[in-house]
């Protein structure tokens, strides 16, 4: 993204780089429809601001720890579950000029893939821990 770079954000294409990994990961990580189903929806693309905001406003200029890559990952996984359920409620055929996952496999696929998206990103929060407080 132009408008934020490095000097912005030492690290910064490092950092997108290894969440958009993490990501990757962890929606192909049920295998299957499932998998192959939110692995699509992650490809659809989208500009990952949010996981960007979440580096920007978390220790301005250190590199990021696992929890903020915990963070940068949640907040995108939640974004994209509500683009998945939205697309069930809508009963919408196309999201980024692409077919959906509704419009693909229905919105039985599309509610469970929204549902896992959901369930991981608590997870990867969970799993991170909490700081203490200041």
């Amino acid at each position: 993204m132009a408008l934020f770079r490095e000097r912005h954000l030492p690290g910064r294409a490092a950092a997108m780089a290894e969440c958009e990994r993490r990501l990757e990961a962890l929606a192909a990580r049920p295998g299957g429809l499932l998998g192959r189903s939110c692995s699509g929806t992650l490809a659809a693309g989208g500009k990952r601001l949010r996981p960007l905001l979440v580096f920007l406003s978390a220790r301005h200029g250190a590199p990021p720890d696992e929890k903020v890559f915990a963070a940068a990952v949640a907040v995108e996984l939640v974004h994209m579950a509500t683009l998945v359920h939205d697309d069930v409620l809508d009963r919408a055929e196309l999201r980024r000029g692409r077919p959906t996952l509704y419009a693909r496999h229905g919105a039985g696929v599309s509610a469970a893939a929204g549902d896992y998206l959901f369930a991981t990103a608590f997870r990867v929060l969970a799993a991170a821990g909490s700081r203490p407080a200041a």
